[in-house]
Order: structure tokens, then sequence, then C-alpha cells
């Protein structure tokens, strides 16, 4: 067998040949050794070797050399003569081609004479007819050959994939290499997931076994910065900018269509931007689902700024589903969710909102905080004071909502304003109109009344209903398609419904998304309604994540999310639900209000009497509802809690019960409490 170096790449060990030969060390043992001439990286090599003393034998020691370097060994007690069988790892290490390596055997005696002997062994790498990519979840999925060492799928995985590649078994040993993703990158054995990556969802994954490429990986550079992974869909960079300095970024093929928050980066051109807000360190946050970069101040590398006592740093907004960047967030008070105001000028901080996509144009409850966490704020001793007409702010807790009846423009770009040139004691919350964008919006019409558009999906009236009325739905294209809620609507036709409460304004909502209809009673300028002492008015649900219309609502105990029961009699109040899909068949906590909010409830012995159906337990104490011990609703069918206020609220009368036969045939599955 011809024997030759082996070339190494970026300082990586490489092989080298060596003779046959014996070294004899003192009066050492008597060795044969028979081994394979050949073996292949990532198996195991495989050795028998034969030992003779008259001396007590103590080990036998087998190295495996790359280029005078030992990278696998093994030591053997040997108590007496005979044959030892064993085999040595043999690494699979990128960037080594095939080549020849070097076993070296060392025998000792208890007189410590050594006899030793080297064996050539040519080394190569596996050729495999497939590799595989394995995710988390344990789903895999084949690679193809496209030649020596280089294996590929194409496919649809989304802005980011993560997976091991995994070999089929191979070798004497059988054995199966795994690649994961370590501290240098692609590593044999790592525990991390391959974190593939792409501005495109359809693309090609490849690998190559000699070299451990992989791609795609990717490399996205802020003014020179390389961004890292922050998560699945999400890079990062942390940079120093300073005002007016052009912010370049790189690595995105389809940058062109990529939007900036507007507060911190004005575009010049694709990946070009101008930064617009104080100097200091910040963090872009690349997000490859949304293609938006997201700003956040920082004060250091790792750790985000804090607001400073003379008002400059960061101020940061927390709250309900009801903002976010670059679309409204779902997730509710989440500290996560933070949005970092842009300090414009010293002390003037501000934040801009796309009406119906990043702000919601009917509902507001956030709240400024001096960090992107709970602890300091504005709220309780160090309360925001308001010119704006279109807000309000809670004297006490500092959140900020909506002004009662105010609905702000689809497409309008609203803009936020905190003043602390006065000192973070007397800080000046503006909040106005600074744009538009245009809006394309169906033509849709509720009872003769054109609805406004408040979002990408919905749209809404205020109507003034009379009970009884016949109402037509016009500018829906799929309208048969639509649920509508048993509680407001009787359906007539297609598009054609019977209200059912008693007269009074209504805040109709449609849903496009969900194709349905979600109606609140309200005042005549679309505030919501609230309940009165003689039990007239609006009686509210709000609760955990276990009921909601049209579905079970993901978050818990939101006020945005409160359900406005159907007064379908004077002062007798009513919500049906179908178990398994508007409440938990197997788990509910809900409680009643007075209002779209905390304040007034159904709380301490609220209630004179509970029929409760045997099903429901009321917490005399906090007025909580819950199913008994048990009890698991039948799936599919319809529920309904009525509450008589007829001799007033300090009467009032709950009732439980199931309203009709499930719609659902088959087995029950409950997952989840749904």
């Amino acid at each position: 067998m011809k024997k030759y170096l082996f070339i190494a790449v970026a300082a990586l060990l490489a092989f080298a040949a060596c003779k046959n030969e014996e070294v004899p060390t003192g009066e050492g043992p008597e060795m044969t050794v028979v081994c394979d001439e050949s073996a292949l990286m990532g198996d195991l090599f495989k050795f028998k070797v034969t030992l003779q003393d008259n001396v007590p034998l103590s080990t036998l020691k087998a190295e495996l050399l790359f280029d005078q370097t030992v990278v696998s060994e093994i030591t053997k007690r040997t108590a007496r003569n005979g044959t030892y069988e064993d085999g040595l790892e043999i690494p699979f290490y990128k960037d080594i081609p095939d080549g020849v390596a070097t076993v070296r055997f060392t025998a000792q005696n208890t007189n410590f004479a050594k006899t030793i002997q080297n064996k050539d062994v040519s080394v190569s790498r596996p050729d495999f007819e497939y590799l595989s990519l394995k995710t988390a979840t344990g789903h895999t999925y084949d690679m193809t050959r496209e030649s020596r060492n280089v294996y590929s799928l194409e496919g649809s995985f989304g802005a980011s994939f993560e997976a091991k590649i995994v070999t089929p078994m191979f070798g004497e040993s059988k054995r199966k290499i795994e690649f994961g993703y370590g501290a240098t990158g692609v590593e044999v054995g790592a525990e991390g997931y391959l974190p593939f990556a792409s501005t495109q969802t359809d693309y090609k994954i490849t690998f190559n076994t000699l070299t451990f490429e992989a791609s795609p990986f990717t490399t996205i550079t802020v003014n020179g910065t390389a961004a890292t992974m922050a998560n699945k869909t999400t890079f990062a960079a942390v940079v120093d900018l300073t005002k007016g300095q052009t912010v370049t970024i790189e690595g995105l093929s389809d940058i062109a269509d990529w939007t900036a928050d507007p507060d911190f980066l004005e575009k010049q051109s694709a990946g070009s931007y101008k930064f617009l807000t104080l100097d200091g360190k910040y963090k872009i946050n690349i997000s490859l689902s949304d293609k938006y970069f997201l700003v956040e101040r920082m004060a250091n590398d790792t750790d985000y700024a804090t607001l400073n006592a003379d008002g400059s740093g960061a101020v940061w907004m927390i709250g309900g589903p009801c903002y976010g960047k670059p679309a409204i967030f779902s997730a509710s008070w989440k500290t996560d969710k933070g949005l970092c105001f842009a300090e414009v000028e010293p002390q003037i901080h501000q934040i801009t909102f796309v009406a119906g996509d990043q702000l919601a144009t009917s509902s507001i409850d956030v709240k400024l905080f001096h960090q992107k966490d709970w602890g300091g704020e504005f709220g309780s001793s160090a309360v925001i004071s308001t010119d704006s007409e279109l807000i309000t702010v809670g004297a006490s807790d500092g959140n900020i909502h909506l002004a009662p009846g105010v609905l702000l423009d689809m497409g309008g770009l609203y803009r936020f304003t905190l003043d602390l040139t006065g000192g973070n004691d007397h800080a000046v919350l503006h909040f106005a109109k600074v744009g538009q964008n245009e809006v394309v919006s169906d033509k849709i019409t509720f009872a003769g009344t054109e609805m406004t558009m408040t979002s990408a999906t919905t749209y809404q009236a205020v109507l003034n209903l009379a009970q009884g009325q016949n109402l037509e739905v016009s500018g829906i294209a799929d309208i048969s398609n639509w649920t509508i809620d048993p509680d407001f609507f009787e359906v007539v036709s297609a598009g054609s419904y019977k209200f059912l409460p008693i007269s009074g304004y209504y805040k109709i909502v449609a849903n496009t998304e969900t194709k349905f209809f979600l109606v609140e009673s309200c005042l005549e300028n679309g505030a919501p309604a609230t309940l009165a002492d003689d039990g007239s008015g609006a009686v509210w649900m709000i609760g955990g994540a276990c009921y909601g219309k049209p579905e079970i609502f993901e978050g818990g105990w939101n006020t945005d999310l409160g359900l406005c029961l159907s007064q379908i009699t004077p002062k007798v109040h009513q919500i049906t639900l179908i178990a398994g899909k508007q409440i938990s068949a197997d788990k509910v906590g809900v409680k009643f209000f007075h209002q779209k909010g905390w304040g007034g409830e159904f709380g301490e012995n609220a209630y004179a009497t509970v029929d409760d159906g045997g099903l429901i337990a009321v917490d005399a104490a906090k007025g909580d509802i819950s199913l008994k011990g048990g009890v698991t609703l039948e799936y599919g069918a319809p529920y309904r809690f009525t509450i008589d206020l007829t001799e007033g609220v300090a009467a009032a009368k709950l009732k439980f019960e199931k309203a009709g036969e499930s719609q659902v045939s088959g087995a029950k599955v409950v997952v989840n409490g749904t």
C-alpha cells in the first residue's frame, strides 16, 4: 500500500505514513498483531494481539496516530499470556482526506520492559447512500447523495428549520454518526440542532461530510457586525450608532421587500437607512418571518437600556393584545413584547403605530415602564398627564386607553410622544394622528349601514337595533360560510338575520378571518355598556383561557376579551357556549362583571340563588365559576349561563344548563381542556 502524508487544512490534524517496525525496549513481551489493513472514519478499528513473556504481563496500549498525534487510544490490563481483542475509535474529523494512519501497539511487563509495534491502516471517509435530517419532534427527511460527500434536500421549510443530520448505519460496528450544532458550528455529536435559515420559504438544504459545510445559514451584518440567531426566526446585532449615521444591512437577498421601524430608521435605499435617534448602543432585531427591522436601545451588549433619573435613556410600552410591531401581538402583558420608544431629542421619547395593523382602532390597554420588565413604571406615584382628547390615562394605575367612543382611523399613523423634560414625575404624554396610509377595504353593510374597517380582518358598526328586527348583510361574498351567535341572531336566510335581544345600541364586529359577527351592548358613542343597579344595561364574562367566541381565546383573564351577555328579555342576560369549542369541556374558570373591565363584579355572595344543574361550582367568597369535581361537559353540546336580574343586581339568580344536543358525531376527545 502506498503511504503518503495527509494534507491538513484550517490547523486540523493530518495523517502521516509510518513503516511497519518493531522497537524493543529491554526484554519486552513477544507480541503478534493481527488487524485490518483498512477502516472507515467514524467506525471501530478492530485488532487481536497475542502476548508471550516469561515475566508477568502488565498492560497493552493501542494508539491511533494522525501525523504523530494520538487521536484515539485504549489500554488493557494483561495479567497473563494469551490473545487480547478490542477496537479503537476512528474519529470522524472534517477536512481530512482518505489516507494512511498509524496504529501503535505497546506491550509492557511488570519489569516495565516494553515492546512497540506500528501498523499501517488505510483510513477512508464513508460514502453514504443518503443522510437524514432529524427534527426535535422526531420527524426525518432523507437527503439525496449528489456526489461524493455532498447531500441535499429541496423543500418548503419556512424561514427557519432546525434539524440534526444523521447517517445510516455503516461499517463493522453498524453505528450511526449524528451531526449537531455546537460552539464551532457543525460538530459530530453536538447537542444543538442545526439552525438552517433563509429569507425564502422554499430552499435547498445541503451538507458536505468532508468539510462539514452546511447551508443555508443566513449570514447578516449590520454595519459590518455579524448578527447572531436569537431564535428560530430572528437574528440580532448590537451596534453603536450616532444620530444621522447610515445603517447598512447586508446578507438578505430580498431586502427590498423589508420594512423598518420608522421611529429609528429612515429608508434611503434597499439595505441602507438613516438613523434617527440619539447616539448610543442599539440592538437591531431582524425578523425573517416578518421581514422587519425592530430597534431597541441597549445599556451594553447584553442588557437593555433603562430610564435614567433625568428622563434620558429608554422608555418601554407593555400591554394587552392591542399593540405591536410589525403587527399587533397576540400575547397579553408579556414583558418580552415590550416596545422601546425612540429618544428623538433629549428627554423626548416617541413611538408610532399604524392603526389597524400595529395598534387596535377601538380598544387600547397599555402602560409605560422604565425597563423592559416589571419594576419602575409611569403609574401609581408617577402618573402621566395627557393633553390628547383621543386617550385617557388612569389617575392611579397609569394605564392608557382610548377615550370613550373614540375609534382610530384604519391605516392612520398615530404617535405617542412622552415629554420628560420636566422630570419623570411630571411626564406629559401627547397622542395624535400624524399621517394616513392608503387603505383598501371591502364595502360591507350591516342593516343598511356601511361598516368601518378597523383592522385587516375586522369591520364594525354601532347601530340602534330593535328586538325582532330583520337585518340584511351585504358585501360579503361567502356569507353562507359565516356562523352566527345564537344569543343575538336567528338565521332567516344567508345574509339575513332576526335580532333577538332587547332594543338598544349595539356594536357589531364582523371578522372576515373567523367569519363571525361579535355583538356588544354599547352606548350611542360606541363605548361598552355597563350594568345598572336595577339589572338593566350589560353583563360581561371574563375568565381564563377556557372560553371565547367564536372559539376559546388563548389569552387568560384579559378584559379586552370580555364577552357581552345578550339581554334576551329586560334584565335577563344569557350567554350560550359550545362545549369543547367555545368553553372548555373539562376545566372552566370564569366570572361575571358589571363592565368590560375590572370594577363592579358578581363577587362575594353575589347570587341570591344558583341553579347549577349539577355542573358548576361558585366560589362564595370570590364569585369565580368552575366545573364541579369530576364533571365533564358533553363535547359539541351548547351550554347556557343565565343571570336573572329582574329583582335587581342584589338579588341575582344564576342558572347553568345544557341548552341542546351535541352537533358532533362520534367519540368525544378532550385535549388540553378542549
